[in-house]
């Protein structure tokens, strides 16, 4: 199904997608509108799915005057939902968020008076509240900050969350129970950054704790994912003394002040990057990467406190893919997405996915079937998958096509 317009000019990406507990869906992204005439610029765009019915026509959600970018939507199991993104106005970068309670309302700026905020990471809980995380600029450079709403979805607070600036790389997770966890990237040392957090529960923000005490340069944002018991586990690349970049990981458990010791999730033979995770009700948590070998996957076997061996989700004879994404419903059920190219040195990719169901991995599966049709490799068009507590799951990515010449946001749902 086409979300976007279509044309070239509007150069749709940064598609985001969030699932209720209905099967409804909110898509969002980024698209060029001309507004006023002959005047251009970066809208953020919405469009819902009716369970069982059709995807709404797209509308724009943002404030409405100069560029918005890097679109992030969260959707509860009732259906209230918030997006968040970055704005520009008089000439300052401001991160505005848009809440959805069976339409889109007025988009409202949450930053404080400095501006110069984004990379905005949404979520919203059973009681209606949503949290948000966010970077922002001040005058000893960028640090990280969380909003909070009431289940009205009234403003009541903006905090601060790192100990030094420059600060990089929000993340965020909310466990089913409402409590917040908020990972970073603090860059005081360029030889070593490190990796910290920070926990909401009900009265204020935790002191950031370091997420691991490993020295090493850290190359990614450190993802985490909440599961039903309220334990979080985080997810990161990192170089080792040798050299080589490796994805690692750490558990915060529910009752514990402190993460447990870092883990390395890849093989230990090549560079492993690009690390997604997603966590269950049911305590199973997925992370997924890849090398130069494809995508990879492990999963968190709460019965056995412990990760199966990684597994390669790609047919022997495919080329490599890139730009996984993974989503998990209650029972643990799974599914991992990705970009593969259509030939070894091809850059035309399409989107595959892998599912795991019953305690094994299904065969992959490609999901942009029109021949005509391919995506490029770039995180702007990366394929993102969001499911529900009962398995229902929808998909977006940027897609595009040559002759004619065309350019749109897609989406598919499984139910």
């Amino acid at each position: 199904m086409l979300l976007s317009s279509g044309q070239v000019s509007g150069d749709p990406g940064n598609a985001d997608v969030a699932i209720d507990g209905a099967g409804n869906a909110l898509a969002v992204w980024r698209e060029v509108l001309e507004s006023p005439p002959g005047s251009l610029r970066n809208a953020v765009w919405g469009s819902r799915y009716t369970a069982g019915g059709a995807w709404s026509a797209r509308t724009t959600i943002d404030r409405g005057v100069e560029n918005a970018i890097d679109p992030r939507v969260a959707l509860n199991a009732a259906g209230v939902g918030c997006a968040a993104f970055a704005q520009v106005q008089a000439n300052v970068l401001d991160l505005v968020t848009a809440r959805f309670d069976g339409v889109w309302l007025s988009a409202l700026g949450i930053e404080t008076a400095n501006g110069g905020a984004d990379s905005a990471r949404v979520a919203l809980g059973a009681d209606n509240a949503a949290v948000v995380a966010f970077r922002q600029a001040d005058n000893t450079g960028s640090r990280i900050r969380a909003a909070r709403t009431d289940a009205t979805g009234t403003w009541v607070a903006n905090d601060g969350l790192d100990l030094a600036a420059p600060s990089t790389g929000p993340e965020l997770a909310l466990t089913p129970a409402g409590t917040a966890t908020v990972t970073w990237v603090q860059n005081a040392s360029a030889a070593s950054p490190t990796l910290w957090s920070s926990r909401f529960a009900g009265t204020g923000w935790s002191s950031p704790v370091l997420v691991t005490p490993d020295s090493g340069q850290m190359l990614s944002t450190v993802l985490v994912a909440a599961d039903g018991n309220g334990d979080v586990t985080a997810v990161w690349c990192q170089r080792q003394p040798s050299g080589r970049l490796a994805v690692r990981s750490a558990r915060l458990p529910a009752a514990a002040a402190a993460w447990t010791a870092a883990v390395t999730l890849d093989l230990g033979q090549r560079d492993a990057f690009g690390p997604q995770v997603a966590a269950s009700a049911d305590g199973s948590v997925f992370a997924c990467w890849t090398d130069s070998l494809g995508i990879w996957a492990r999963r968190w076997d709460p019965a056995g406190a412990t990760w199966t061996p990684p597994l390669r989700l790609q047919a022997a004879t495919a080329p490599p893919g890139a730009l996984p994404w993974a989503a998990v419903d209650a029972s643990g059920r799974a599914f991992v997405v990705w970009l593969q190219p259509e030939a070894p040195s091809s850059a035309r990719y399409r989107v595959w996915s892998a599912r795991w169901e019953a305690g094994a991995w299904g065969a992959p599966v490609e999901l942009s079937t029109d021949p005509d049709r391919y995506v490029q490799n770039s995180p702007e068009q990366r394929p993102v998958i969001a499911m529900n507590a009962a398995g229902d799951a929808v998909l977006v990515w940027a897609e595009r096509q040559d002759t004619p010449a065309a350019f749109g946001i897609r989406a598919r749902v499984y139910r």
